[in-house]
């Protein structure tokens, strides 16, 4: 999910990077549910989960339930609709848990040439209910092509799930859906991992299977949920850095299997592992993968951070320059601070403002540039004590998120400030005799 007010919004835009399965609205893709919402039959029901995409939102999957009744053009229930027009009012929302999303109707057939390709032979199976022109899934652009631009061809993984229902349960699953597109139904208040665009299809399929799906699923999945989130930023070096710093406790519990199928690669795998429902992968990935393991951010933050303490050791051994190096290697640390604690004042996320790094940084810290020697001596070495204390407080469990970068940062600058040490060069140790005169003779 950049000054203070730059660094904030770089730790929402990490906010909204780990748990985000959200997709921009795009007026040109919905589609009235109307006509299918009015139809007597019995439709199939086909569970579609998708790979992740190139942007930073796309970076956890998406899911959609679809409808297909014969004769009609298939329509997919898309959960994950929000108005990205208004970044600003999009952000506040986040941050004070009020973001808005809705579920929107969508055909089958431009769901599919969006996230996947608009080229039907790109498809290793396309649904029999779609039909193509020319070759393309869309109305072809000039001169007969397939690339029409506007976002289409996404090209990422898309798997489909057909489910097994009597009549009765697939006429309960189309009539859940198409309340919830009723405008009195259609709005809820996204959380990243407890009431997104997939846990909504999960509870559904869940209801419709008796329970099957939850049966079980109170043990803990291996991953944590700061693993799942650094799991889709491995593009994003700079943001998975910073998660050490502004992200909380509560993203280092192991979610149980039920609330693990947020993500919709997990739905997917135990919706074929429980209910049986094998998963046919129609539209695999031509471009190279995404990675799905790379750098941390940690070393480039620990560089960056000796870089930043270097000089104050060198300017207290060269007895110049000592008060611009104090500046150089305290102002990142305060601006680190007022960062940690903005957000806790500002923002409502629960895995974001319950951070155990407010226990180590300090907006206080600003004293460093400000107290006289003997003061500063002495609050550098209350706050030293605070960060030991606190890793302590790791080593024994107590805290749990991974804060050894983080108090490694702080750690070098205080240490430095709270004794005299490197010494000086050509002072003399603080045991040596004082110098004595010749006696007189």
């Amino acid at each position: 999910m950049k000054a203070a007010v730059v660094a904030l919004a770089l730790a929402l835009g990490l906010a909204l990077g780990l748990a985000s399965a959200a997709t921009p609205a795009h007026a040109g893709r919905n589609t009235s549910t109307e006509p299918i919402c009015r139809e007597p039959g019995t439709p199939i029901v086909d569970l579609y989960t998708f790979g992740i995409g190139p942007l930073v939102f796309e970076k956890f999957g998406h899911a959609m339930l679809c409808l297909t009744y014969e004769g009609k053009a298939p329509i997919c229930f898309n959960y994950g609709i929000t108005d990205f027009a208004n970044p600003g009012k999009l952000v506040w929302g986040f941050m004070r848990s009020k973001a808005k999303f809705w579920v929107a109707g969508e055909d089958l057939r431009s769901m599919l040439a969006f996230y996947g390709s608009t080229r039907a032979e790109d498809f290793a199976l396309l649904p029999a209910e779609i039909r193509t022109s020319g070759g393309c899934l869309m109305r072809p652009g000039p001169g007969g092509s397939c690339d029409i631009g506007g976002g289409y061809a996404e090209d990422r993984d898309i798997w489909r799930q057909r489910l097994p229902l009597t009549p009765e349960q697939a006429r309960a699953v189309a009539d859940k859906l198409c309340t919830d597109v009723e405008p009195e139904h259609r709005y809820y208040v996204y959380h990243h991992f407890l009431d997104n665009c997939t846990t909504r299809l999960r509870d559904l399929v869940d209801h419709v299977f008796d329970g099957k799906l939850k049966a079980g699923a109170e043990v803990p999945h291996p991953m944590t949920f700061r693993e799942f989130g650094q799991s889709g930023l491995n593009e994003y070096t700079a943001l998975l850095g910073l998660s050490d710093f502004v992200t909380g406790r509560r993203l280092d519990r192991h979610p149980t299997m039920w609330e693990a199928m947020f993500h919709p690669d997990v739905l997917r795998a135990e919706v074929e592992r429980k209910l049986g429902i094998p998963a046919e992968r129609i539209y695999a990935r031509k471009g190279p993968p995404f990675p799905r393991s790379g750098p941390t951010g940690r070393p480039w933050v620990i560089a960056i951070s000796v870089l930043l303490t270097a000089p104050l050791a060198l300017a207290k051994w060269r007895g110049r320059f000592e008060r611009l190096a104090r500046v150089v290697a305290v102002v990142p640390l305060v601006l680190m601070a007022a960062l940690i604690w903005t957000i806790f004042v500002m923002v409502s996320i629960d895995w974001i403002r319950w951070n155990e790094a407010l226990f180590l940084f300090l907006p206080t810290d600003v004293a460093l540039l400000l107290l006289g020697p003997v003061r500063r001596q002495q609050y550098a070495r209350v706050r030293l004590g605070m960060v030991v204390l606190g890793s302590l407080l790791c080593a024994v469990g107590i805290f749990r998120q991974p804060l050894w970068v983080p108090i490694l940062t702080l750690f070098m600058p205080l240490a430095l400030l709270a004794f005299d040490w490197p010494r000086r060069r050509g002072a003399p140790a603080a045991d040596a005799p004082p110098a004595t005169s010749p006696a007189a003779g």
